[in-house]
């Protein structure tokens, strides 16, 4: 059992990304005969949309009429499509369908599409759907021929009670989370307190950072930016963490640290103060070093690491290459949960057909939107690394 239901969801995931609602056409004048079709009572020459109930049995009838030839129909197809491509075709050959010049042809037929697109009475797919319907024949001559008729067709139901509506709100809420969290990205200037850059990401100094370091700043200069470091250093501290490794704090302790908070504090601002001078060591014959790299050669902690080059860059005297690409990982994720989340809302939702034009949309602010946000990100990284030196005056 668990077979089939497995069955019956995936065919109604696949069908509501383009497969649905077999049978509908609108009458129109063809080339050998005028055709008419009717399900159940309805005549489609004289609808826009056909809403079909696909829990029940439908009948359809088919009238050929002002035939200018003998003819033989041999089939008819009805092939659902989504954004102009058709995903798949339902065939029935047509017996004894022999149509007289002159004279009338008329069959029924009955279509149950209980058995593949509901459960339990329900629909599995809602939505509105293009569907061409086409009819094969062979005229007196022995000529091949279609009679190809372009139809729309809406599903009713609630969407959001299908397997496509569920996927779509799942996708959804997948998009918002990963929104909220590529917005704390963007929005925040500083690195995430207890974040550790990856190995890979590389570190370089402002001019400021390096007038510092070389010995180019004056002495009230040289204060002004200590204290941006250290007021810097104040602000990012956590209240329930430690700030030299990161742990939770128990009671105002630290117990890897095993020490108390206060004391923790001085020695993190401290060792911000301290490391300025190692990092300016470490840069002097370097433009640009890793993450890794720098940890290394000072015998830090990559914790340790993060942190001074999130303070420093908090301070406008360091710059971090490589924060971009998280950022963009995150925007992907968002684009993508939204895209499909999107895609499976048009074709559920019943709201509009999705047509190529508005599948091509999607594509392209799918792939465009975690290019442009990571392009943001990088262009404000930059200009945040800018800095006017600090003068003599300034510093006064």
């Amino acid at each position: 059992m668990f077979t089939k239901i497995r069955r019956r969801v995936l065919l109604a995931l696949v069908l509501a990304v383009g497969v649905l609602a077999p049978v509908h056409a609108q009458g129109e004048s063809g080339p050998d005969f005028a055709l008419e079709i009717h399900v159940d009572g309805q005549d489609l020459s004289t609808l826009s949309v056909l809403t079909l109930d696909v829990t029940r049995t439908s009948a359809i009838d088919l009238r050929v009429h002002d035939a200018k030839q003998d003819l033989t129909l041999r089939s008819i197809t009805v092939a659902p499509a989504i954004a102009g491509r058709e995903i798949v075709a339902f065939q029935k050959a047509l017996t004894e369908a022999h149509v007289v010049s002159g004279q009338d042809f008329s069959t029924r037929m009955e279509l149950s599409l209980g058995d593949y697109l509901s459960w339990d009475g329900r629909p599995l797919a809602t939505g509105l759907y293009d569907v061409h319907v086409t009819v094969d024949y062979e005229t007196a001559s022995g000529g091949q021929r279609t009679y190809d008729l372009p139809l729309e067709v809406r599903v009713p139901g609630n969407p959001l009670a299908t397997p496509p509506g569920i996927a779509a709100v799942l996708f959804g809420i997948a998009a918002i989370a990963a929104a909220f969290s590529l917005a704390s990205s963007v929005t925040t200037p500083a690195i995430a307190f207890g974040m550790q850059l990856p190995a890979t990401a590389q570190a370089y100094a402002t001019n400021q950072f390096k007038d510092f370091s070389s010995g180019g700043l004056e002495p009230m200069a040289r204060e002004r930016s200590i204290a941006l470091m250290t007021e810097a250093a104040k602000k990012r501290m956590k209240k329930d963490r430690c700030p030299m490794c990161g742990a939770h704090l128990k009671h105002d302790m630290c117990l890897p640290c095993g020490k108390p908070v206060e004391e923790l504090r001085a020695e993190y601002v401290d060792s911000m103060k301290d490391l300025m001078v190692d990092f300016g060591d470490a840069f002097a014959d370097n433009q640009v070093l890793s993450v890794g790299a720098l940890s290394r050669e000072l015998g830090i902690t990559p914790h340790l690491a993060t942190e001074f080059l999130a303070v420093a860059r908090k301070a406008k005297l360091m710059g971090i290459k490589g924060i971009g690409a998280r950022v963009g990982g995150k925007a992907l994720m968002m684009s993508v949960n939204a895209g499909v989340s999107t895609v499976l809302i048009i074709t559920v939702g019943g709201f509009a057909r999705l047509t190529p034009t508005i599948l091509a949309v999607i594509v392209v602010l799918t792939v465009a939107a975690p290019l442009a946000i990571t392009r943001y990100v990088a262009w404000r990284a930059r200009r945040a690394s800018r800095l006017t030196p600090v003068s003599p005056v300034a510093a006064r």
